[in-house]
């Protein structure tokens, strides 16, 4: 639904076509393809609060196509809402898209966003395409003297920038001890699932100023049984709720185990030169939800699980509504926190 070969974009296109959507003009070339699906895109947003529907679509490298939707999260602050654009860089990143050339947007980036596509190892020479026409933009142009990762960093340093590979050496400070709570053996097996899928995560979080690397995962009852797609890169996780062997919930190479009765989805944190434009963990996890198609409602959400390091500048545990575990990365030990799935996250 969110990440298309082109045999499925042309699926959609058609569709589109034959339920009398116009394709563009030149349909035929692989821009205009692209710009047609961006309403197909803004069909798919969550827009509780605003009923403003934003989409996003780039061509990766690779050949896939990948979709962004803002959404909006009732109940909580505006700023907790996630822009068209960060889903779509959430979306290249946990499927490891190296690059794209062009962005296709269905309204003008905030000033928000084009900060946060300025972290991207492709700002420089990537379009940005938006407005009526779809008229093709530099960062540069629509984002001019702007403050950018290397206004942060000293002169010299280098760093991986937003989708090159990241690869932050953390760990579970200790084993998960079932014994030590209330937990039914269920849960335990549950909780452990979503802890090793965030671990996993944090592993590739982007934090090239601060170094924190965090992510958080979620626990939701998808909407349907289908089998996950394979671009998943293991960032989802379908586990069953009847008290299997813990090995084969927790086996982190196969990615999926069949009779799910739930479905765990993880998410990085991503900082921005600037700060406030980057991605929460949560924020991430719940978008990496929505790209498998089977979290379309925030009542499917029964539980989530935040990992980060104990003593680094940045924390997300006071801001995010989930139990905090701690992870290793060579810093002072610490308890870790009690594993339980909380109630359902209010958003």
């Amino acid at each position: 639904m969110f990440v298309l070969d082109a045999g499925e974009a042309q699926d959609i296109l058609r569709k589109q076509s034959n339920s009398g959507a116009s394709l563009q003009a030149g349909s035929e070339s692989e821009d205009a393809d692209l710009i047609a699906l961006v309403s197909y895109a803004q069909r798919l947003a969550h827009v509780a609060i605003s009923g403003f529907r934003v989409g996003a679509v780039a061509r990766g490298e690779s050949g896939r196509i990948y979709l962004g939707v803002n959404v909006e999260l009732p109940g909580l602050p505006l700023n907790a809402c996630v822009h068209a654009e960060q889903t779509l860089i959430t979306n290249l990143l946990i499927h490891r898209e190296p690059s794209v050339q062009a962005v296709y947007i269905s309204a003008a980036p905030c000033g928000h966003c084009r900060q946060f596509l300025s972290e991207l190892v492709c700002a420089e020479s990537m379009t940005i395409c938006f407005g009526k026409d779809m008229h093709a933009h530099k960062l540069a142009d629509i984002l001019p003297e702007r403050f950018g990762p290397h206004s942060l960093l000293e002169k010299g340093q280098d760093i991986s920038l937003l989708l090159q590979p990241q690869h932050h050496d953390v760990s579970l400070m200790r084993p998960i001890d079932a014994s030590s709570s209330a937990q039914s053996a269920v849960e335990h097996i549950v909780f452990a699932a979503a802890a090793d899928k965030a671990i996993q995560a944090a592993r590739t979080s982007y934090t090239p100023y601060y170094r924190c690397p965090a992510a958080a995962a979620i626990i939701f009852t998808p909407t349907t049984g289908d089998s996950p797609p394979e671009e998943a890169s293991g960032l989802t996780h379908q586990i069953t709720a009847s008290a299997p062997q813990a090995s084969e919930s927790l086996d982190a190479d196969s990615g999926w185990v069949q009779k799910q009765d739930h479905e765990i989805a993880a998410g990085p944190c991503m900082e921005s030169a600037a700060h406030n434009p980057g991605m929460l963990p949560l924020q991430s996890a719940i978008v990496a939800g929505i790209l498998t198609g089977r979290l379309t409602s925030f009542d499917q959400i029964v539980g989530a699980v935040l990992v980060e390091c104990n003593d680094t500048p940045v924390q997300s545990a006071k801001l995010e509504a989930a139990p905090s575990i701690h992870m290793d990365a060579s810093v002072p030990p610490a308890p870790l926190s009690t594993p339980t799935i909380p109630s359902p996250i209010p958003i």
